[in-house]
This record gives structure tokens, sequence and C-alpha cells, in this order.
């Protein structure tokens, strides 16, 4: 009885093996299993509101008429959704509401390839894959995939932009680049990334004539995309929603604070602390117990590859500490930090599989608890 145990766990054994051997297999069954309970949760008679409803009003006009007497301040995303709308009819308004739905559905499972190579930088192939598996089945960008929004959309533009900057090729650095451009006009706050893009790029190549003088078109084309998508905005409402929009946020965070230093403190130790309670609520069901000890285990390293993650989070974080200084109560911004945070809960993996016997065993006991919980 001893020996058909052992020999039923060889054979799962072997299975798992297999999957670690042929990373694209897992890569494939983790895209299957996210579109699929996706789907089982998707309304098909879900009715947007707020800024989604917003966003399929503006796509319908531009898709029809060619343009919307709505004036948006991020209208990348509807104007990428006005493309589909245009190839498709239908008499039912609804459709057109699915259709937007399936788009960030897609958007939203398509983000575990880019995360897949950003993580194998830090990781191996085996961690790798566990954290597309936390960041494709977190509960909260399950249910954000459904309604139609922008968060999607951005977020993929951002782990790809991370993902390629790494690379050592200079044609995909500078695909990074224009994504982030691309990122930037779906979401203001892409900009904030335009900046750690440069840096990364410094900390993998270090500082020398030929890497400033790259780094230099690099930026150049990044501002060129952005001006033609600029001009076209000031010439639809009279502002770009880009620089304007930064302006105009910090003459209002002056006019809150009267430029006092006593309650420029307040402002941001206030936002820090909402930061850091909506940040431990994204953790929860099954993140908590792995970010707490993944951080731990990743400061300890003390390489550049440490500050490869350091960086993007800190510049991204910028506009999330503006924002709950308004106050914006809303845990959605923290979206975008959430993939570097499914980076580092894997680190913890490394603690926990360190002096385990039946390591793919736990490996695939992870993986139920985060599809379960979710």
């Amino acid at each position: 009885m001893k020996k058909d145990r052992l020999t039923v766990r060889e054979k799962f054994e072997n299975q798992l093996n297999l999957l670690s051997k042929f990373p694209f297999l897992s890569l494939l069954l983790i895209g299957i299993g996210a579109i699929t309970i996706r789907l089982v949760f998707f309304q098909n008679e879900l009715i947007f509101n707020s800024d989604n409803l917003s966003y399929f009003k503006y796509s319908i006009d531009i898709s029809k008429i060619g343009e919307s007497p709505i004036v948006l301040q991020n209208d990348g995303w509807p104007q990428l959704v006005s493309l589909f709308f245009r190839l498709f009819n239908s008499e039912n308004f609804l459709n057109y509401m699915n259709l937007q739905s399936y788009l960030t559905i897609s958007f939203s499972t398509l983000t575990f390839i880019p995360l897949y190579f950003f993580a194998k930088k830090f990781v191996n192939s085996s961690l790798a894959i566990i954290t597309t598996i936390f960041f494709i089945f977190e509960p909260r960008i399950i249910a954000n995939s459904l309604i139609g929004g922008t968060d999607p959309l951005f977020i993929l533009l951002i782990v790809t932009s991370l993902a390629l900057v790494i690379q050592k090729n200079r044609y995909l650095i500078l695909i990074s680049f224009i994504t982030v451009a691309f990122a930037s006009l779906v979401r203001v706050e892409g900009l904030f990334l335009i900046p750690a893009l440069c840096v990364m790029f410094f900390l993998r190549f270090k500082i020398s004539k030929k890497n400033i003088f790259h780094c230099i078109i690099f930026l150049s084309i990044t501002i060129l995309i952005l001006l033609s998508f600029s001009m076209q905005r000031i010439d639809n409402s009279g502002n770009d929603y880009l620089v304007d929009r930064i302006i105009s946020s910090s003459s209002s965070f002056s006019e809150q604070t009267g430029n006092d230093p006593n309650q420029i403190f307040l402002k941001i130790g206030s936002s820090i602390y909402l930061l850091g309670g909506f940040l431990a609520k994204l953790m929860i069901p099954y993140l908590i117990i792995f970010v707490p000890i993944g951080v731990i285990v990743f400061l300890k390293k003390n390489d550049v590859q440490r500050l490869l993650l350091i960086v993007p989070v800190f510049f991204l974080i910028l506009p999330i500490l503006y924002a709950y200084t308004v106050p914006a109560l809303d845990g959605r911004y923290l979206f975008t930090v959430l993939p570097i945070m499914c980076i580092i809960g894997t680190f913890s993996c490394m603690k926990y599989f360190q002096n385990s016997k039946y390591k793919k065993l736990n490996l695939v006991t992870i993986i139920i608890i985060v599809i379960f919980s979710s």
C-alpha cells in the first residue's frame, strides 16, 4: 500500500516536472483558467455607471459620428474602444457594453505574459509563474476587469513597459518608452513612469555618453508621441490633460495647504496613513501571507535588481499619495503597484520551499489556495 502511494506521488511529481520544463504550457493553462473565471462571473446585462459610462458614451460617439460632446481627461481608453465599436454592428447598446467589458477581460488576462518576463528578471521560471498566479487570480483584479474601465489596459501597458526596459535589446527599450507614452494617454499617472524608466535604463547599462544619447532619443520619441495627442486635445478642449493636469493638481495642493509646512506634513502624513490602510486591505485574502516575509527577504538582497523594483514603485506611488491627499478614498489606485507586490511576494516562497521535502507539492498547495480564495 505504501509502495502504491509512493508511485502515485512520483507520477504527480513527474507531471509537475513537465510543467516546470515547459513554462509556456503552464502559462497557457493559467491564461485559460484566468479568462474562464472572468467569463463565469461576467454578467451579460451589466450596465455601466460613473466614469465607465462616460467612456462608453464617448466611444459610441466617436465610432458613429467621429466626435463627442463629452470632454474626458483620459481619452486614450475610449479612443481605443471606439476602433472596436466601428468594426461591430448591433442595434442593442448592451452588446456594445459587453464588447467593452470583453476588451477589459482580455487585457486583464494578457497581463500575465509581460508580468512573467518581468518577474523572471528577479526569480526563477517556477516562481515567475507563481507571480503571474498571484496577480491574475487576485479577486479585485478579476472584479475590476468585468466593468469596462481603464485599469486593465493601463496596468497591461505599465507592466509591458517595465518588462521591456530591463531587456538588453535597445529596440525593445525604445518600445518600452513608447508603451509608457500610450499608458499616459490612458491615465495621466503614466507620466510618472517616464523618469522611472530612465533611472532603470541607467541602472542596467550604467551612465555613459552613448547611453545618455540613447536615453535622449527614447525621451524625444516619447515626447513627440505625447505632443501629437496633446495638440489634438488642446484643439478639442483647450487643455492637454497631461502637463496641465499635473500643474493644476500642484496648484490645488498648494491652495489646500496654504504652503504652510505644518499643513503640508499633515496632509502627507494623512496620505501615507491612507496608503498603508488600503495597501493592507489589498493584500487580503492571500498576499498577506506572502508579501510581508517577501519584503524582508527582498530587502536582504544587496544588488541592482533590488533597485529595479524599488524605483518604479517609488514613482508609481507618487500620484497615489496625491490622490489620497484629496482624499480620493479608493484602493483601486494601488492596482498599478500590485504586480510588483506579487513579485516581492514570491520571494517568500523561496523561504517556504528552502527546507521543504515536498517543494512541488507545496507549490500546488499554494496555487490551490490562491485560486479558491480568489
